[in-house]
């Protein structure tokens, strides 16, 4: 599944940007370890000029998954990543990030794990 028009949410600004709006993404991403869906999730947010773009079940792993990361930023922009760590090493699954333009990169706090405390986002079963 690839990202699509309907999942575009415009939030209008105050004194945040020099634009009034601030175009925002949400995805389920089902894992970007492919090259194809890294390339479909970043030239998605080129050609719908996104501000943030915020991925779920990132499938990514907190070593190892370097140039996946990267992968997913375009050109003129940074992703902070935020993979699931509980679990251990094999665990699948999880993972959030955020891919965001570098204009808006001085506003947003970047910390070592996520800036929510809480002991688990996920349910198992």
């Amino acid at each position: 599944m690839r990202p699509t028009r309907r999942q575009l949410l415009r939030i209008p600004l105050h004194s945040f940007s020099t634009e009034n709006t601030l175009l925002v993404c949400l995805f389920n991403a089902r894992s970007v370890g492919t090259s194809r869906r890294r390339s479909d999730i970043s030239t998605f947010i080129l050609d719908n000029n996104i501000d943030i773009m915020l991925l779920t079940e990132t499938w990514l792993r907190p070593a190892g998954d370097e140039a996946k990361i990267a992968d997913l930023a375009p050109p003129g922009y940074s992703v902070l990543s935020f993979p699931r760590s509980s679990g251990g090493p094999s665990v699948k699954g999880g993972g959030i990030a955020f891919v965001l333009r570098d204009s808006l990169k001085q506003h947003v706090s970047s910390t070592s794990s996520f800036p929510v405390q809480h002991p688990c986002f996920e349910a198992a079963q």
